[in-house]
């Protein structure tokens, strides 16, 4: 079999979770600041270093956690990502 100049190939791979985050964010309702700070775990960050990334009160930080987590139906970061993968 010979490939022509009209031959076309297409290269299938999962998603990373940096590219669902959009897609899950707007499933879930999460708001702007819940999504951002989703990013940042995906990132690795722990909740420390989201809140002096933000320039914002760990208490805050864990406020959006819980709102994210109750949109999410999930009890923790663990399986907040297992629904991400």
């Amino acid at each position: 079999m010979t490939i022509g100049p009209a031959d076309v190939a297409v290269l299938l791979h999962r998603a990373t979770p940096r590219e669902l985050l959009g897609t899950f964010a707007d499933h879930h309702g999460l708001s702007a600041r819940e999504s951002e700070i989703f990013s940042l775990l995906v990132d690795g960050l722990a909740s420390k270093q989201i809140a002096r990334e933000l320039a914002i009160s760990l208490l805050t930080v864990n406020g959006h956690l819980g709102s994210l987590y109750r949109k999410v139906d999930v009890s923790g970061r663990e399986e907040l990502f297992g629904r991400l993968a």
